[in-house]
């Protein structure tokens, strides 16, 4: 009697470990919803320009302001600085 109660404890910490593993993957982290968020938890970039970052659940950020050619891109009084348009 002991050894079945000792099993089914054991078997429904299995299933509860599992569900921990397994319910977190289900839902996408909200608290990602910028291209500097995504880029602070260390997602990878999907192309150089526009530079995008793409998320474990397949969301898509683009960077703000971006430029990739030159300071022409930035328009009037700005600059092309390390790929981002900055005010000069």
């Amino acid at each position: 009697m002991k050894l079945r109660h000792i099993a089914l404890f054991f078997i429904a910490c299995v299933i509860l470990l599992l569900l921990l593993a397994v319910v977190p993957a289900l839902f996408p982290d909200n608290s990602i919803n910028s291209y500097d968020s995504c880029k602070a938890k260390r997602n990878p970039t999907v192309t150089i320009f526009p530079r995008t970052c793409k998320t474990p659940d397949g969301r898509i950020f683009e960077q703000p302001n971006s430029c990739y050619l030159g300071d022409f891109e930035c328009g009037k009084g700005n600059k092309c600085w390390k790929g981002i348009c900055q005010p000069k």
